[in-house]
Parts: structure tokens; C-alpha cells; sequence
């Protein structure tokens, strides 16, 4: 049964429970390291104060009774959470498991299960019964035994949590050290109070005020919620943080003496604070007389000093940071080592590197000097101009010949394109064949002449050979100036000589050959018209020699094509086909042509002389291919138009070319070993005077040939030039 009267006690331990659990609630919120510890505190405080105003608040025994067993679930909770807390806000229970919190727990547990039961053992309260006092019902007891332990650890567990948070108060620091006064003031007031209660006031007033003091404890932490933050600032954390530094750091006063040092700076220099600290650092540091003596002196806030540890050089920066209290006010000095020993050996492991790297260097700067004016002296030896240019034809390098024999300075030539300073107005001409010989890999090359100064002039073999990086792609060119003019002389002499006796050959000729006709109209003995056959014979073979002869003299002394002009193929072809289609009958030989029907190309050159060029390709193949063997002409021209390049492959099933023979098919009378072993006769001048046509023309003959199967021979005509190109 409830009274029907409140007094003002019991409202003050509702409010007490109020603010308790306000703090609970808003604590519990946080997830912090502490404030679970610090929640449940709180809420047991709160659950004391209502259960202890609902026991004031009964009149009945029983009910009294049954709100003290409630009680004492708050009253056994306090001391064990209280000394959680403590434990995780001074960091000695970093981990936070729960195994302390249930041995913690053992004794409260057996104390509440004993105050449930105390009715049928009597060992908590040995005698309970009723007295009226100032309008309250209050139950009066007689402590047992078991109410003697349960004060004891209670007592033992909060004076556990003073003695850690006056530990933390000794080192702590600003602003920890007020979060650890604002605990402390909020443990021992309710503490002390409830001793005294428990001391000299319970048998007097039989009223508890231990609940009623958890509001001015309230109230204190909320100081610390508010101002300090003591849930988010634990000194743990501060703890945990300068202990795992990997700097060592020591802390000395005004007077030079040992404030605090962390426990690197424990290991270097084999102290413990707990016996040095408050003594001068000149004698528990005594091995370190240089180390101190140099701080104190230094003006500079940095220095690097050497010392002996655990029987190894070691090197640290340290660095001293005053230490102010107010303005003005040195307090002492923050002294930091940080070990520079891994980082001095790798720099002067990366400063060795840097030295032997620079030798190499300057041994390789000077081999390439070396190299270089090794390649300047054979350059510059060479009777042969050589320049290098780039992709885009733009001179890079030349050497003193090269210029002289174009009859410019050497240093004017560098950054100017190599087809206007040499070639002149043929670079126009000849510029699709060099973009198309450097682009597929091949080198170029024609003859031409220079000059060298107004009145002298020279022959001179210009060669371009491309350079290719590892992909093939091209990079540059090399040009060499070749001067040939003396060469050109004897080969001129040579073929004047030879042209001299070429016609000399003529007349003696042409008089045997009109005896040789007059003979054969004679009546003569069988005998000597076979002797006659044979004279003719061997008259025909000589003319056709000296004629070959004469071609390739008048070929070598041909530069340009005299009246050329755009020819139609077909015009050619056609001719050619008739012309051979006989022989290839007798020999049992297909010989397939073009369709006559379609439309033929046309090309830029000397109707002559292609149809010599042509004529020497089918006359060849057809002195090779052995009977019931196949000739095949294709015309090709890529892109069709005036600006693609039209070629004539001559293909046959002949016996091929061997490949030592192949590098010397287009020389000058050279039979290759087929042809020399009496397979097929000949003179070994058709793919000359191929070659040399096709030079005039500005292209080139190609071959492709596999040995037992046949060769393919291909003629080049470059695009049609432009009106300009043609005037």
C-alpha cells in the first residue's frame, strides 16, 4: 500500500533518478570506448533513486521489501560499473572484453540472490521490521555477514576507480587532467557520503542520502559532458598515441630536470619515470653528458647527434620545442629523437649510387665523344658527301663533302630539304619514287649532275637508304653523294670505243651479207650451200650482237627521254602478242595475253624503247619455259588513273634463276648457270637493256623467281606527271 503524502525526500530522489537517467540515455547514444560503462553507471543510479522513493513512498512490509530487492539490482551494478569505466577511461582495460566484467560481477550476483532469499537463511539481514519516523514508514535491519562482504567489495571496487583516476591525474595533461578532476569529484561525493551515512547516520535516521547525492554527480558530469567532452577525450587515447609514436620524446622543466618520457625514450636511454622522474637530467643521463651538452648550447632548434645504443651507433634528429605557459613564461622544453639511422645509410648508399652512376656516366659521355669524333674523322676522310635527314627529308647532318659537291657551304645546308638542294627541279619527278622507295624499306638511287661552280660541273651517284626503327617504321635517311664523273669519262670512252667498232662492224658486214645473198643465187655444189646456211647464221647471230651493242651505248648515253609522251598500251601489247604467238606455237607454249576488249592504261615514256623493254621480258621467258609450259602478261595499275603506277608482269614456268644467280641477273653479258650449261643460248643483254629502259622512264623492273617453277619479271611506270612535270 502506498501513502497518500509525499515528502520532500522522496521528491529529491526522483529528481536525482531524473537526471541519472537523462545522462544514461544521452551517454548510451555516444558508442564512444567509455560510454557504455559509463550508461550503465547511470542507469543504475537512476533505477536506486526511483526503487528508494517507491520503498519511502510503501507502508506494507512486503512491498517494502519487494522494492529493496529491485534496489539492490542498481545498488550492486554501481560499484562494478563504475570501476569498468575507470578501467577503459585510464586505459587499462584497452581491449574491452567481457571476461572482467563477469568475474567483476560473481560476488554482486551471489549478493543479490542471498538479498531475494534472505527470508529462509537470514544471512544478508539477520532481522527486518517497521518504524514511524518524521511521517515515512521505514524498515529497520540488522546487518548479517553477507551485508559486511557486499560493503567491503562495493568500497573495494570504488576505491579502486579513485586510486586509477588519481594515477591518470598525475600524468595527465590539459585538457584531460579536468576531465579526470570532474570524475573524480562526481565518484567520491556520492562515496563519501554514503560511507559516512553507513558510519554514524544510519541507526539515527534510517534515511540513505547516498541516491540524492547522484544529482550533484549529474550535475558535475554534465560539466565534463559539456566542457571537457570526457566521453570523446579519454586519455587513452593520448596514452596509446605518444606510446606507439615511433619517436622518442622527453619532457624536462625550467630546471633541467626529467618531467615524463614515453617508452621509446625509455628503451634508447634505459630509464623508467617511476624512478627518475622530478631529478636532473645531468645525472640519471650522465652518459650523455656530449648529447646534453650540445642541446643546451645549440641555438638551433634541430640537430643531428650521434650516440651509442645497445652497443650500435645510432644517429637522431632531435628537435627541442620550448614549452609556454603564459606568455613570456618558459615552463621547459620538448625534446624529440627521431632515428635518422636507416635513412642516413640509404642516403649514403643512394649518394655511393649517384657518384658511381655519375663516373659511369662521364666514362660513357666520354666514350661517345670518342665514338663521335671517330665517325667525324671517317666522314670527314670519306671522298663521298653523306647527309642524314629526317622523315619529312629535312637535312640533319652533312659532312664537308657533301656540300662541296653540290657547291654549297656545309653549314647552309642543315634544316633545308635534301630534294631542293640536290635534286633541284628533278625532285619533282623522281619525288614519288623516293616516298615509295624509303616507305617500303628500299633504297633509292639515280645519277646526276652537280655544280660544283659556275664553270665546272661533275656526275655524281646519289644514293638514299632508309632508316628503320624496330618496328619498321621508317626514322631517316642516308644520303650519299658519290662523284662518278671520271667514271662516266672511261664509261663514255668505253662506249664510244665500243660504238666506234660496232659501226666498224657494220660495213664488213653488210658487204659479207650481200656476197652471202649473191652466193645463194649461184648455182653451187650441195656442199657449199650448206657452208653458205651456216655463214648466215652465224652473220645473223653477229649482227644482233652488234645491235644489242649499239642499244645499250646509246641507253648508257641517254640522261632523259627525247619526245616523250603518253602512251597507249595496247598499241604495244598487241603488236608483241602477234609478234611471239608463232614462236610460242612452234615450241608448244600458251601464251596468254590481256583481253583486247578492255581498256588498256597509259603511261609517260618512248613507244620504242617500251616496246624493246617488253620484247627483251617475252623473249626471255620464252627462251626458258620448255614446251607445253604457260607465259602469262597481266597489266595492273594501282590506283587506277593517271596517278597510279602501272606495271606489266611477264610470268613463265620455267626452270627459274638459282640464288647465287639472282643478285647478277641485270649485269652487262652475265649468263646465268642454265643458260651458260647450254640449256638456252643468248647473250646475257636483254634484262640490261630492260633495266636501263625502265631507268629512262623513271621506274624499275622487278623479279620474283622459285627455282624448278618459273620467274615472274615486272615493269614500273610511275604516275603520269602533271602538265608542268611533262614541259
Amino acid at each position: 500500500m502506498i501513502q497518500n503524502t509525499v515528502h520532500p525526500f522522496i521528491l529529491l530522489l526522483f529528481l536525482s533518478g531524473v537526471v541519472a537517467l537523462v545522462f544514461a540515455v544521452y551517454s548510451w547514444s555516444r558508442q564512444t570506448a567509455v560510454s557504455r560503462p559509463f550508461a550503465i553507471l547511470m542507469f543504475a543510479a537512476s533505477l536506486w533513486s526511483f526503487t528508494y522513493g517507491f520503498e519511502l513512498l510503501s507502508s506494507d512490509l512486503n512491498t517494502i521489501l519487494f522494492w529493496i530487492s529491485i534496489e539492490y539490482l542498481g545498488i550492486l551494478t554501481i560499484p562494478v560499473a563504475l570501476f569498468v569505466f575507470t578501467c577503459r577511461f585510464t586505459g587499462r582495460d584497452s581491449r574491452r572484453t567481457h571476461w572482467p566484467v563477469i568475474v567483476l560481477s560473481i560476488i554482486p550476483t551471489i549478493t543479490l540472490l542471498l538479498v531475494w532469499t534472505n527470508r529462509w537463511h537470514a544471512l544478508y539481514y539477520t532481522s527486518v521490521h517497521l518504524i514511524e519516523r518524521d511521517g515515512l514508514t521505514l524498515i529497520a535491519t540488522t546487518r548479517g555477514a553477507a551485508y559486511w562482504v557486499s560493503v567491503a567489495y562495493g568500497y573495494s571496487l570504488v576505491l579502486g576507480s579513485v586510486v586509477l583516476l588519481a594515477l591518470a591525474l598525475r600524468g595527465a595533461l590539459p585538457p584531460y587532467r579536468g576531465q579526470v578532476l570532474v570524475i573524480l569529484a562526481g565518484v567520491l561525493v556520492p562515496w563519501v557520503v554514503n560511507l559516512i551515512f553507513n558510519a554514524f547516520l544510519r541507526q539515527d535516521t534510517f534515511l540513505d542520502l547516498t541516491p540524492i547525492t547522484f544529482t550533484f554527480t549529474g550535475v558535475v558530469i554534465a560539466i565534463g559532458l559539456f566542457r571537457h567532452q570526457f566521453l570523446e577525450l579519454v586519455p587513452v587515447a593520448r596514452n596509446k598515441l605518444v606510446e606507439t609514436m615511433e619517436d622518442a620524446w622527453i619532457v624536462v622543466d625550467q630546471a633541467d630536470r626529467l618531467v615524463d618520457l614515453n617508452y621509446k625514450a625509455q628503451n634508447i636511454f634505459g630509464l623508467q619515470p617511476e624512478g627518475f622522474v622530478g631529478q636532473p637530467m645531468r645525472q640519471i643521463m650522465a652518459d650523455y653528458e656530449a648529447m646534453l651538452q650540445q642541446l643546451a648550447t645549440s641555438t638551433d632548434s634541430q640537430v643531428e647527434i650521434g650516440m651509442d645504443v645497445g652497443g650500435r651507433r645510432r644517429l637522431f634528429d632531435v628537435r627541442q620545442t620550448p614549452l609556454w605557459q603564459d606568455p613570456g613564461k618558459l615552463t621547459g622544453r620538448l625534446i624529440v629523437l627521431r632515428d635518422i639511422t636507416a635513412r642516413k645509410v640509404t642516403e649514403k648508399n643512394l649518394q655511393e649510387l649517384t657518384n658511381h652512376l655519375e663516373a659511369l656516366v662521364m666514362v660513357r659521355t666520354a666514350e661517345i665523344e670518342a665514338e663521335k669524333e671517330k665517325v667525324e674523322t671517317v666522314l670527314r676522310s670519306v671522298n663521298e658527301g653523306i647527309a642524314l635527314t629526317d622523315v619529312a627529308l629535312a637535312i640533319q647532318y652533312v659532312n664537308y663533302d657533301f656540300g662541296r659537291l653540290i657547291g654549297q657551304p656545309q653549314e647552309s645546308l642543315v634544316g633545308r630539304s635534301v630534294g631542293e638542294v640536290v635534286l633541284g627541279v628533278a625532285y619533282e619527278t623522281q619525288r614519288t619514287m623516293i616516298d615509295d622507295a624509303l616507305s617500303s624499306g628500299r633504297s633509292w638511287q639515280m645519277q646526276m649532275s652537280t655544280a660544283v661552280s659556275p664553270d665546272q660541273s661533275l656526275i655524281c651517284e646519289i644514293t638514299a637508304v632508309p632508316v628503320l626503327d624496330a618496328n619498321g617504321r621508317l626514322t631517316g635517311t642516308v644520303w650519299t653523294l658519290y662523284d662518278i664523273s671520271d667514271l662516266r669519262k672511261l664509261e663514255l670512252a668505253r662506249n664510244q670505243f665500243v660504238s666506234n667498232i660496232s659501226h666498224e662492224f657494220r660495213t664488213p658486214l653488210s658487204n659479207i651479207k650481200l656476197y652471202v645473198s649473191l652466193m645463194q643465187r649461184q648455182d653451187l655444189p650441195p656442199k657449199t650451200i650448206e657452208y653458205v646456211k651456216v655463214l648466215e647464221l652465224q652473220l645473223e647471230r653477229l649482227e644482233h650482237l652488234t645491235e644489242r651493242i649499239l642499244t645499250i651505248a646509246r641507253l648508257d648515253s641517254m640522261q632523259t627521254l627525247d619526245n616523250a609522251q603518253l602512251i597507249d598500251l595496247r598499241t604495244i601489247i598487241s603488236p608483241l602478242v602477234l609478234q611471239f604467238q608463232a614462236e610460242a606455237d612452234q615450241k608448244q607454249i600458251k601464251l596468254l595475253a590481256p583481253d583486247g576488249e578492255r581498256p588498256f592504261p597509259t603511261v609517260y615514256g618512248s613507244a620504242e624503247y617500251i616496246h624493246k623493254a617488253l620484247m627483251e621480258i617475252i623473249q626471255n621467258a620464252l627462251n626458258f619455259t620448255p614446251a607445253n609450259g604457260q607465259i602469262r602478261i597481266d597489266i595492273v595499275q594501282e590506283p587506277p588513273g593517271p596517278q597510279g603506277w602501272t606495271s606489266i608482269s611477264v610470268t613463265d614456268t620455267g626452270p627459274g634463276i638459282l640464288p647465287e644467280d639472282q643478285p647478277k641477273i641485270f649485269g652487262r653479258f652475265f649468263r646465268g648457270s642454265l643458260a651458260a650449261s647450254g640449256f638456252t643460248p643468248g647473250l646475257g643483254l636483254g634484262l640490261a637493256i630492260a633495266k636501263e629502259i625502265m631507268r629512262l622512264h623513271g621506274g624499275r623492273i622487278t623479279y620474283h623467281c622459285w627455282p624448278g617453277e618459273g620467274c615472274c619479271f615486272t615493269l614500273l611506270w610511275p604516275p603520269q606527271p602533271t602538265a608542268r612535270e611533262g614541259r
